[in-house]
């Protein structure tokens, strides 16, 4: 049997089964089951419940098919020599260890202990089901297997995992739970894995001491996919389950990790749904399934008896209890519920779990027992905690009121006491409805009581907060108390739901007030970011647990800067721990801080069970209260991201606001400007609040019929309201100042006569002032040109003074210019003199004096010195007889006197006379010297006396500055008496210029005594004209306003009558901005006949797509041009090249720019070419034509095709196209005369930069593809292909329904509908897989034609795979049973817009079909591969175009010639030939190569009987070409004369898709079809 089962596994089974067997087995097959000496069949029989579990452990029951009792059935009958009890299935027993018989689970189920002062969700009851995977779970983790629990959310897979991984030793275990969301990446989690890792030897971690550490994963398959399909954070896992390493992320070593395993849990309806296979085959894997009547029964049977037992009185009919009745009356209503409110892409969380009816227990726990004494109260109190837990997450009226029915008809069924009473209103339970501390759980009793006990919450709020102007009608009230409810609620944690201005924060402000918890909110300031938020929540987190202190974090959509905060959100409200949000240091801290806390609590001391002391105090303390808007995709996302946003919250949907509500906002809001009456206030509400009412149900229909949503919220009510107070204040304010301003003017204009005769009056007065005044003026005028002629003469005379002097002046400073010159020349002379002075020391003066007789020429030297100073200091000639050496020592005397006698010596006073005696001593001394030369003497004199030699040599240079002085003595003596007759007339001339300022002084005196009579006559002109001015308007304005006064007294008439009727225009008229702007134009019409407004709606243009006049050739051409003028013309030597060359790259510039426009014909891809490409050539072109006597045109066309314009371009046959632009436009015959740029339009010749726009205007023919060079045709496929995204548009925007011919008559078919019937149509037609297994067994030879049909077939069985998992996705989707992921709101969108889903297209081929054709082209590519894997031969013609890979097909055919023939691969290529048949006329496949069929050409045509390529006809897109024969030969035989290089691609889009190039015949330039754009496609 075992043997069986193994092949079973083998042959039926997913690989991991046997892994799965293994592990199983191994966990039983232990010495305490199986002891040594145990008989073979214990061993059978604990091999066969492994296999039982390793096989079907993963069985689930849909809403059809219990898997796991069709397994059992299966199972019991396939193998008979194990024999199970005969109840139940094989899963509900396990073998006694004991006896070693099959005995039900029921009997290892521990006795149910519950606490009702704990929250529900945290307490397990035992059950068969969690007894049975616990001991699984608890069995695999001690041999170390990683275990994974897969369920629907509210199935208790994570408590189950978390209560037993609890109860492991913690001295052997270490348990670290990581809850996972959308955003976990590989490197997050790695960091969660690492935190609680040691470092051991070397490069080896693992948990602290010897401790096995267990991850727990929760919700393991919530990360998302990225764009390759992988989810990043499983890749970690799985490389640590493979190899038990992973990599540093720094150092890029690698970490070996040890004694680690994981267990993991996820909802394979939620997140990606399911798992890697390569990853999922690491785990036993376990289903948890929900629990069944019987087992929910025996659950909350205990929970409300610990309770309400007291009422568990027995039904006389029944024979049961009626708190067993209630509960599976409770449980009934639970599946009722579930099997009607189904989610959708709008009710995306209609999903109602097992976490609901305990969230319904969990609420009738909160009431006392003494407040529920009869089965009639805990009805009361059902019902209200059902809509509490049901009915407020429904998002309309419609599902509600549904709800309420079926609710009513539960409970009138099920119960024979339940009356009308039973479901009286108001039904409202809370906390505070005998007052605000009243705190037991009970019914309010009216709702004016409790409208009493929430205005004075309000009030007292308002005294300590900020104050907040709340309308308390009966929604709001009832909204507080359902939020309180949710606040007082163990773990509560609030998710309030509606669109803005609906009192969401407000009235959660209102109701933590009333339960006594402090608000928190964050601050948004402009760099708010992730660390901010952490602090924040760091800083609430010990706030709850270390101070104790209950708050409520309040998050609303504008809070939400970073969708990131959503992740720290999910974690808390999924476990209330988040990961890295404390520091090890704080970690400590808070540990120490609570341990005591803890211990007195019942808590060990050990680190996991303070730190869980902590984390359960902060989810008691801590409430989240989320405000979210359900307006847009945004609340989806979340809720697909971030599941613990709705399973760890209880929802309160706020709906619209009822009548009465909108009724007492626009009262209480009229009320506080006292505008209005009493009954005028009550009239407006009234109307507003229908308004309102009434465009809701409008928006309703406008959606169903035009597919626009319009939302009205209570913000827009509340602005609505604020709009209609503003206008009318301020049209009330505006009328009531016109009504003042005209009885002003009115008044005005009775006054107007008597001022008349004022002004009149003071005109008579002026007009005698304006004479005396121009009198005054008069005479002021003659004094002042009297005056002003004295001044002018003396003027004059000062300046024939002034003319004199100059003139003098001049002459004076030419002699003493003169003299400094002859003075300048005497300068040497007496520097020499000084520095022989200088030379003479006193000892050698002293020497001097001691001569008794000295030598005869020292004598005469001091004879000529005793001369000088006679004369100079006594006026006096010494005689001859008396210059003696005792006159000379005395003359000496002092010594230092003497030297400065010397230097201050008075040349000026040497007469003539003395100045003969001491030249004749000189010569005498020169004659007993017996030497005419000076230098000679001094030297002989210098020998006798040095201090002599000193005296001569100054006497020497004082002598001939003497003879310089003589000469300019004469000259200095006249310049003195010039400077003092320069002086005398100075002195004349300033008393002159006095005079003259004298007299200016008096003129201006007179001039300004002058201006002030000009002034003062001037002024009195102007106030004359001035009241002439003002008395003639004033008579025309009594004239003109005499028919005035009447129609300013109709039009006072006028604004009262405005005013009386302001209300009602106002209303109108502020409705209508409010509320009808969105609306289309027949909607608005309507609302203008129905508020009977004068107001008329602006009508609302369609757009019709036209060809913009930029992308006209003629524009562009001209704009080419004007990056130049005239001069830049005329700036080349060779004049006529330049600017033939110039004109032709402009045009060149116009057809590359604008050929875009015509899509992948025109380029592959789409260039930045820009305007100064066109100027850098010109500049290049103008430096090329000035140094080269030829024109160099491979050079130029080299730099601007493959440089200048070629630099942008990235595609091989973009390039080419550019530079056959170029040979085309600039060649040697441009200056011929005989150049067409384009059909009709010939290259100019050199003209002047006006002619050539001149010549654009005149010549260029009109927009047109041959412009390009391209054909007409493009023109139309350009406008096809805009018109089809037109149409694409116009679909996406049309209304949501789409008129069908169903049966002959005229049917409607929603939006979900057609979703429904696409699915449906692609189910029916989907094919099976191939067996690629049984395709290789089939191939005879592997040949290069049957391995690219092998490869073909597993390609189109990757995109079949997923086509079908999307199918199934979706359909789940639809039915409900699966929750709406973005993939499936990707289907579904793409399913009613005949798109192809992207996912789909990632695994396909490219294509430009819609989804409809796209899916039967897909089928007949599948019946393509389906036909040639019959045998593997090589088809007759091979449909290249619907093979995943066409190349490799080409490819192949080389291949097999070359093998055939002997040729190396790389020296082939292909070659083809263009056959006259059809597919339908081949009989055989060719002998080498193959034939090719369902090819198009665009841009041209192929001629069946010319056999060549040729213009294409008009009109004719994309000719189908004949059969095509390719074949492979050697390149160094390949023959392109006379052909047409032609690239080949799959789709019109070309670029990416190129895949090959077949030579085409022609007889044309191959220029021709490459301007055209010509190529092949496989596809159109």
């Amino acid at each position: 049997m075992a043997m069986t089962i193994v092949c079973l596994l083998h042959s039926s089974y997913s690989p991991e089964h046997p892994i799965l067997l293994f592990q199983d087995t191994n966990c039983l097959l232990t010495p305490q089951n199986l002891p040594a000496d145990c008989p073979k069949e214990w061993w059978e029989l604990y091999f066969v419940w492994a296999t039982i579990w390793a096989i079907g452990g993963s069985l689930f029951q849909d809403q059809i098919i219990d898997y796991r009792v069709e397994f059992s059935k299966w199972f019991i009958h396939e193998f008979k020599s194990i024999k199970f009890p005969p109840h139940g299935t094989v899963f509900d027993y396990s073998i006694e260890p004991q006896s070693k018989r099959f005995e039900p689970w029921s009997k290892f189920v521990d006795e149910i202990n519950f606490d009702p002062d704990l929250p529900v969700q945290s307490q397990l009851i035992p059950t068969n089901e969690t007894v049975r995977l616990s001991f699984w779970l608890e069995a695999l983790i001690k041999k170390g297997v990683s275990v994974m629990f897969v369920g629907s959310a509210g199935t208790g897979k994570s408590v189950i995992i978390k209560n037993r991984l609890e109860k492991f030793d913690s001295q052997n275990f270490m348990i670290s739970t990581i809850p996972l969301n959308y955003y976990t990446t590989s490197e997050m989690l790695q960091n969660s894995l690492e935190k609680p890792l040691e470092k051991k030897a070397g490069r080896t971690y693992g948990a602290p001491g010897n401790r096995q550490l267990i991850y727990f994963i929760d919700d393991f398959n919530m990360p998302e996919r990225d764009k390759y399909f992988t989810v990043q954070a499983h890749t970690i896992v799985r490389e640590y389950l493979d190899y038990q390493h992973w990599y540093d992320r720094q150092k890029f070593t690698l970490k070996e990790i040890r004694n680690c395993q994981f267990v993991v849990a996820m909802n394979q309806n939620a997140g990606t749904f399911n798992i890697d296979a390569r990853l999922q085959r690491h785990f036993a894997t376990f289903a948890v399934p929900l629990s069944n009547k019987s087992t929910l029964h025996t659950i909350y049977s205990k929970m409300l008896e610990t309770k309400f037992s007291h009422i568990n009185k027995i039904d006389l009919k029944t024979q049961t209890s009626f708190l067993n009745q209630f509960i599976t009356v409770m449980i009934q209503f639970h599946q009722r519920v579930s099997s009607v409110f189904l989610p959708t892409a709008i009710k995306f969380h209609y999903f109602f779990n097992l976490r609901d009816l305990s969230n319904i227990v969990q609420g009738m726990l909160l009431a006392s027992s003494k407040n529920i004494l009869y089965p009639q109260d805990l009805i009361h109190l059902y019902i209200h905690e059902a809509e509490r837990t049901y009915s407020d997450k429904l998002i309309n009226q419609d599902d509600i009121e549904f709800f309420h029915k079926i609710l009513r008809e539960t409970i009138r069924k099920s119960f024979e006491f339940a009356n009308d009473e039973t479901f009286l209103r108001p039904l409202i339970y809370s906390h505070f409805s005998d007052g605000i501390n009243g705190g037991q759980y009970t019914a309010v009793s009216s709702m004016d009581k409790l409208q009493h006990i929430v205005e004075d919450a309000l009030a007292s709020y308002n005294e300590t907060n900020p104050s907040m102007n709340l309308v308390l009608f009966e929604d709001a009230l009832i909204h507080i108390a359902r939020i309180n409810r949710i606040l007082e609620s163990p773990r509560g944690n609030a998710l309030l739901i509606g669109v803005g201005g609906s009192g969401k924060q407000s009235l959660a402000r209102l109701a933590a007030f009333v339960s006594s918890l402090d608000v928190f909110q964050i601050t948004i300031k402009p760099n708010y970011g992730i660390n901010d938020f952490k602090i924040d929540l760091n800083n609430l987190y010990r706030r709850a647990a270390l101070k104790g202190l209950s708050c409520i974090f309040l998050l609303s959509d504008a809070q939400i800067t970073d969708e990131h905060f959503l992740v720290y959100i999910n974690d808390y409200l999924s476990s209330g721990e988040i990961f890295d949000l404390f520091t090890d240091e704080e970690i400590e801290e808070i540990l120490n801080y609570l341990r005591s806390e803890a211990k007195s609590q019942g808590y060990n001391e050990s680190k996991e069970n303070i730190w869980k002391y902590f984390i359960d105090k902060v989810r008691r303390n801590l409430k989240i209260v989320m405000c979210f808007s359900p307006v847009g995709n945004t609340l989806r996302i979340r809720a697909r991201r971030f599941p613990a946003l709705f399973s760890g919250t209880i929802i309160d949907w706020f709906h619209s606001w009822p009548r009465d509500a909108l009724y007492s906002v626009v009262i209480r809001f009229l009320d506080d400007n006292k505008l209005f009456s009493n009954g005028i206030r009550h009239a407006i509400a009234n109307f507003m609040a229908d308004t309102h009412i009434d465009i809701n149900q409008i928006s309703i229909q406008y959606f169903t019929n035009e597919r626009r949503s319009y939302y009205t919220t209570s913000k827009t009510f509340l602005e609505y309201i604020k709009f209609f107070q503003y206008i009318y204040e301020n049209k009330q304010k505006k009328i009531e100042l016109e009504i003042i301003r005209i009885l002003a003017g009115l008044e005005k204009l009775g006054s107007i006569s008597a001022q008349t005769a004022i002004l009149q009056e003071d005109l008579k007065i002026t007009t005698d002032e304006v004479n005396t005044k121009a009198e005054k003026a008069e005479i002021a005028l003659k004094i002042v040109t009297a005056e002003a002629d004295k001044v002018a003469k003396e003027k004059s005379f000062a300046d024939d003074e002034r003319r004199k002097i100059e003139t003098k002046k001049a002459a004076v400073e030419k002699v003493q210019a003169a003299c400094a010159i002859e003075l300048a020349k005497a300068e040497p002379v007496l520097e020499a003199a000084r520095l022989a002075l200088e030379n003479i020391e006193k000892g050698q003066l002293t020497e001097l004096k001691s001569f008794a007789s000295p030598p005869e020429t020292v004598k005469f030297v001091m004879n000529m010195v005793v001369v000088l100073f006679k004369w100079v200091d006594e006026n006096r000639i010494i005689p001859e007889s008396q210059r003696t050496w005792t006159e000379a020592k005395n003359t000496i005397g002092p010594v230092e006197k003497f030297l400065q006698r010397l230097r201050n010596f008075q040349v000026a006073k040497v007469t003539p006379q003395v100045r003969a005696i001491i030249d004749k001593l000189n010569a005498t001394l020169m004659k007993i010297s017996k030497t005419n030369s000076i230098e000679s003497l001094i030297q002989q004199i210098t020998v006798k006396s040095a201090a002599a030699g000193g005296i001569y040599t100054w006497l020497d240079n004082t002598l001939k500055f003497h003879t310089v002085y003589l000469e300019v003595k004469p000259k200095q003596i006249a310049l003195d008496v010039a400077n003092e007759e320069l002086s005398r007339a100075q002195q004349a001339f300033s008393k002159i210029l006095a005079h003259v300022q004298i007299l200016e002084d008096c003129l201006t005196e007179e001039n300004l005594k002058m201006q002030r009579a000009l002034a003062e006559k001037d002024d009195a002109i102007r106030t004359k004209e001035r009241l002439a001015r003002q008395i003639d308007l004033a008579e025309r304005l009594v004239d003109g306003l005499a028919s005035s006064r009447i129609i300013w007294t109709k039009r006072v008439e006028t604004f009262k009558n405005d005013l009386e009727t302001l209300l009602g225009d106002v209303l109108l008229a502020s409705t209508f901005i409010s509320y009808a702007g969105y609306f289309s134009r027949s909607y608005r019409i309507n609302f203008v006949n129905k508020w009977r407004s004068a107001i008329t709606a602006t009508k609302r243009e369609a757009t019709c797509y036209t060809i913009n006049d930029s992308k006209r050739m003629l524009a562009n051409l001209h704009k080419a041009l004007d990056n130049f003028d005239q001069e830049i013309l005329d700036s080349c030597s060779k004049d006529a090249q330049f600017k033939v060359i110039l004109f032709a790259l402009c045009y060149f510039h116009a057809v590359v720019s604008q050929r875009t426009k015509f899509g992948p014909i025109g380029w592959n891809r789409k260039y930045p070419f820009s305007s100064g490409d066109l100027q850098i050539c010109i500049d290049v072109l103008r430096n090329y034509l000035e140094t080269n006597i030829k024109i160099p045109w491979e050079d130029l066309r080299y730099i601007f095709g493959e440089i200048m314009y070629g630099g942008h371009i990235t595609d091989d046959w973009d390039r080419r196209l550019c530079r056959n632009y170029l040979e085309t436009y600039l060649n040697p015959t441009m200056f011929e005369g005989d150049l067409y740029l384009a059909p009709d339009f010939p290259l100019p010749p050199p003209l002047d930069y006006k002619s050539y726009h001149a010549y654009i205007d005149d010549k260029l023919p009109s927009e047109s593809p041959k412009l390009y060079g391209l054909h007409p045709n493009a023109e139309i496929d350009f406008l096809s292909q805009t018109s089809e995204k037109l149409f694409r548009i116009l679909i996406e925007i049309s209304p949501k329904y789409t008129n069908t011919n169903i049966h002959g008559q005229n049917g409607t078919i929603s939006r979900d509908e057609k979703i429904r019937n696409v699915l449906e149509e692609f189910q029916n037609h989907m094919p099976e897989d191939f067996t690629i297994v049984e395709l290789r067994v089939r191939v005879d030879e592997r040949n290069p034609y049957a391995v690219v049909a092998l490869q073909e077939a597993e390609r189109i069985n990757n995109l079949l795979r997923e086509i079908r998992q999307s199918l199934k996705e979706l359909d789940g989707g639809l039915k409900g049973e699966l929750a709406i992921s973005s993939e499936i709101e990707i289907l579904q969108e793409c399913f009613y817009l005949d798109i192809v889903p992207i996912q789909w297209s990632n695994r396909a081929y490219p294509s430009l079909y819609t989804l409809g054709l796209w899916f039967y082209d897909m089928l007949n590519r599948y019946r393509e591969i389906e036909n040639w894997t019959v045998d593997f031969q090589l088809p007759n013609s091979v449909w290249l175009g619907g093979l995943f890979n066409p190349q490799s097909f080409l490819t192949s055919i080389m291949q097999a010639v070359a093998r055939k023939q002997d040729w190396p691969l790389d020296r082939m290529c292909l070659i083809v030939e263009i056959t006259k048949k059809q597919k339908e006329e081949l009989q055989n496949a060719p002998k080498d190569g193959a034939y090719i069929h369902n090819l198009f050409i665009d841009g041209a045509r192929w001629d069946k009987q010319s056999n060549l390529l040729v213009e294409g006809k008009l009109k004719e897109l994309c000719p189908s070409m004949p059969v095509i024969f390719v074949k492979a030969i050697p390149i160094d035989r390949l023959d392109t004369k006379g052909t047409y290089d032609c690239p080949v691609y799959r789709i019109k889009t070309r670029g990416s898709t190129y895949i090959w190039h077949f030579n085409l015949k022609t007889k044309e330039k191959p220029s021709k079809w490459v301007l055209a754009g010509v190529a092949l496609l496989l596809q159109i």
